[in-house]
């Protein structure tokens, strides 16, 4: 390992709150992360991740890659993940596989973050704490197009496409190209043998 990857590495251990142990081997970051990890959270991510951030670094997308994990949360990322300026607010659970893309401007979150219910949001807390709350989880393969939201308690199937721009609502199948809003199936995914 080179010595600029050395330094690499450990910028990225203190923006992550990671242990130097921990921190992913042949990883790539490029721009500032902005990122808000609570106590007693979980983070795990494997080798080879690549985030890029800010505005160079992504499609017509001013802004920089937030990661926000919360008390009890738990963010797992997997081996050679790549991510540009993609916004993940994990309040439960957020699992992304190995070899996952997320587009420019992505957002995935594991919550609605406020209650439906209109008089528990003017409570003062605006109903944080009534927000459901459900994992996500992307499987291996997995690619996520530019400005695409998934949202709480979806599941998305190994080498899934996610078309640009799509609000992926329930769960999609493996192999499977769904896209819009809310998303909906597209094709098949053709698999060579």
């Amino acid at each position: 390992m080179s010595f600029l990857s050395l330094i690499i590495n450990f910028v990225y251990c203190i923006i992550f709150k990671i242990k130097i142990g921990q921190c992913p081997k042949h990883s790539v970051i490029r721009g500032i992360c902005s990122s808000y990890i609570e106590k007693n959270s979980k983070i795990s991510i494997g080798e080879g991740l690549t985030l890029r951030s800010g505005a160079r670094r992504g499609i017509g997308n001013e802004s920089t890659s937030k990661i926000m994990v919360s008390k009890d949360a738990i963010l797992n990322i997997g081996k050679f993940v790549g991510m540009t300026n993609v916004c993940l607010l994990c309040q439960k659970h957020i699992e992304i596989g190995n070899n996952v893309l997320l587009g420019a401007g992505v957002m995935v979150m594991d919550s609605n973050f406020h209650d439906t219910d209109w008089k528990m949001r003017m409570d003062g807390t605006h109903g944080i704490n009534g927000a459901k709350r459900a994992s996500v989880n992307i499987s291996d393969n997995v690619f996520i197009g530019t400005r695409s939201i998934i949202c709480k308690g979806v599941t998305i199937g190994a080498r899934s496409i996610i078309a640009a721009g799509s609000v992926v609502v329930k769960d999609v199948p493996e192999d499977e190209i769904w896209g819009g809003n809310p998303a909906k199936f597209i094709k098949k995914i053709n698999q060579k043998t």
